[in-house]
């Protein structure tokens, strides 16, 4: 039983299929709950949100940025210099490959999520969303679902009632690790592109090795902007997976 003071004057509107609308409805009753917006914000207040941290990966975030500086005090040496001396050329390449172990471990997420994605249905919701529910609420009851919308980092309330209504954790994946390394591979990647431009202006010696470096730190852009992009088709395509549950549990 719910006790309301305060007067719901306010409204929301959830656009569901025809599919959609019957699932909640169908649960509604089930659970004995007679009005339907104290269903749903019963359903959405219970549905847990889960935040996975990533947290290990922004200490790799902060060794990146270490190599990142090294590289950049090497950039500025040879760009005052227009010489790239024999310990400047070793420290690059220590930096390099101290690099590449790195990113093992970022080929390791990449894996994971890539297999994620290959795991989770890809099914689009093809029929259009002409029915929905209106929902009289209070103004502290909108906002709560809004809020929890902007929580869960949905797109649409509907997507929000569907998980909880189907009583589906919502996972949130801490992108940022991944981000702050994107932003320190592109230093990284223009201080490389400008000790190979010094190289093939003053200082030949080392040319072939520089000439070299642009395409790694290439791979490494791929595999950070890759497992951006994984992360996302997860979270996508478990989106677009819930009209395929509905159906299947009418």
């Amino acid at each position: 039983m719910f006790y309301i003071k305060e007067l719901r004057n306010e409204q929301l509107f959830i656009r569901v299929t025809k599919e959609e609308k019957a699932f909640i409805l169908k649960k509604k009753t089930k659970s004995g709950i007679y009005c339907i917006t104290d269903f749903l914000i019963k359903a959405v207040a219970e549905n847990a949100i889960i935040h996975i941290p990533m947290t290990e990966y922004f200490s790799v975030s902060a060794e990146i940025r270490n190599i990142g500086t090294e590289i950049n005090a090497l950039a500025k040496n040879a760009n005052s210099t227009r010489h790239i001396s024999a310990n400047d050329y070793q420290a690059l390449t220590e930096n390099m490959e101290y690099l590449d172990t790195i990113f093992d471990k970022c080929m390791s997420v990449l894996c994971l999520w890539e297999h994620l994605v290959e795991s989770t249905p890809n099914t689009r919701c093809k029929e259009k969303r002409t029915e929905y529910f209106n929902l009289k609420l209070t103004r502290s009851e909108k906002e709560f679902f809004l809020q929890r919308k902007e929580d869960a980092h949905l797109n649409s309330l509907t997507e929000l009632i569907l998980l909880a209504v189907k009583k589906e954790p919502i996972f949130i994946v801490d992108t940022r690790p991944f981000l702050e390394i994107s932003g320190e591979v592109n230093h990284i990647d223009n201080n490389i592109k400008q000790l190979l431009h010094i190289a093939e202006v003053s200082d030949s010696r080392y040319l072939d090795s520089y000439s070299a470096l642009p395409k790694k730190t290439a791979e490494y852009k791929n595999i950070t902007i890759q497992c951006l992009e994984q992360m996302s088709a997860v979270r996508e395509r478990r989106m677009n997976g819930l009209c395929e549950t509905v159906a299947n549990q009418i």
